[in-house]
């Protein structure tokens, strides 16, 4: 019954790739929502939009995995034309990493 998420979850603890170091679970859940805006809606969260997002956390812990996330390259902060805002935009690294996590979820529905 759950053993597709269980070989999902197998496959992805046995990736260790050092490219992709272990993300906590808010870092984990802001790249999920920031990476679906991006690359399903084609448009990017601002820092602002992002921290009143309460049910994420609190704004001084938003901030603090937001600027962990930039300091591991997985997104950056592009000011916008009023540099007050900033976009929250994924970098290369973070589509290679759903790519990775894409990939083992489907090679988990095949088995």
């Amino acid at each position: 019954m759950g053993n597709t998420y269980l070989r999902f979850f197998r496959l992805m603890s046995a990736i260790n790739n050092p490219a992709f170091p272990t993300l906590d679970d808010t870092s984990r859940k802001i790249l999920e929502v920031v990476s679906a805006e991006a690359f399903l809606s084609n448009r990017y969260l601002t820092v602002k939009q992002l921290i009143e997002m309460d049910d994420l956390g609190s704004k001084a812990n938003l901030h603090s995995r937001l600027h962990g996330l930039v300091e591991s390259g997985y997104i950056k902060l592009v000011p916008q034309s009023d540099a007050r805002f900033k976009d929250i935009v994924p970098t290369p690294k973070t589509k290679k990493y759903f790519d990775t996590l894409s990939k083992a979820l489907k090679k988990s529905l095949e088995a």
